[in-house]
Order: structure tokens, then sequence, then C-alpha cells
């Protein structure tokens, strides 16, 4: 029979910032039309600007517009961070909200037959989101951040982002 390799097999695949807010990533298309042209597995995921339920269901409807017939196999993820400060200054950085806007957004692409999920840091997921369990979680979480997968949060998630060593990297 066909036995368990003893080195696990890495593929490339890619996770393609597609939108940020209700606005293109002017790369998006090209990288998406790559992957499929090289046949390369890709998921996508919207970096969320969203301050209200109706702003994520935006944010969410825009993303299915934008990846509509296309072939997503590894997830439609919504970023629920605020590396720049915007959820902040504008005060919604609370974690009953931010959790209303997440579930919002992955029922709406959920509702069209897509895997979905969150991505945050661990740190976030803790702090903000962690009554989001509803839909899987993408965890980045680097430890030393030395191009090496030092922490596993499997149990977490099905995802994890661990270095940004060379350039960010994931394991499933």
């Amino acid at each position: 029979g066909l036995g368990i390799p003893a080195e696990p097999l890495f593929r490339s695949s890619y996770i393609i910032r597609a939108t940020y807010g209700t606005t293109l990533d002017p790369l998006a298309i090209r990288h998406m039309n790559e992957c499929e042209r090289l046949g390369i597995p890709y998921g996508v995921y919207c970096y969320s600007y969203a301050l209200n339920n109706d702003e994520a269901k935006q944010e969410a409807n825009f993303l299915l517009n934008v990846i509509k017939g296309r072939k997503i196999s590894l997830g439609v993820w919504y970023d629920m961070e605020d590396a720049d400060g915007y959820k902040h200054r504008n005060n919604k950085l609370n974690g009953n909200l931010m959790t209303q806007f997440c579930n919002t957004f992955c029922n709406t692409v959920y509702s069209k037959g897509y895997y979905t999920g969150i991505y945050s840091s661990a740190a976030w997921f803790t702090s903000y989101l962690s009554t989001t369990k509803k839909y899987p979680w993408w965890v980045a979480h680097w430890g030393v951040n030395d191009g090496k997968h030092n922490i596993n949060t499997s149990s977490m998630g099905p995802m994890q982002q661990f270095t940004s060593v060379p350039l960010d990297r994931n394991v499933i």
C-alpha cells in the first residue's frame, strides 16, 4: 500500500490579498490569473476596514464579486487586524463589534458556498476575537520569527502564519 512519506510534502500555494475594505488590491487579478494559469492552489483575503455590520457585508459582497467564477481552493479569509490603527482611531477596537463584523462577513461568504474564516494574530484572537469560533482561524504567530515553524497553533485553527523570514509563510 501507499505509506506516509518520511518527510512532509511541501506544496507552493498562496493566500492573495484581493481587497482591502471595498478596494481592489491592484495586483490581485494578476496574482489570481497566474495561480490559475500555473495550477497553483490559492485563497484570498480581505483586510477589513468595516466600522459596522453593513460595511462588513459590503466588504464580503465586494470580494465575492472579485472572485466570482474563480478557483478558490484555500478559502476566503477576513483579516481583522488593525495594523494601521484605523479601527482604534474610529473607536471600533472592541471585541464584541469585531466579532459581529467577522460573523457578518463569514456568513455572507459561506452562504455563497465558499470555505471561509478569520485571520489575525494569536494575541488578537485572545484579546478581541475569542468568541468567533463559528468559523476557522488562520493564526499569525511567529515566535522568534527565524523562518522556522517554532510554535504550533493547530489547536487554535487549521492554518498558521509562522514567519515573515524571508517572506510570510504558512502551514496548514
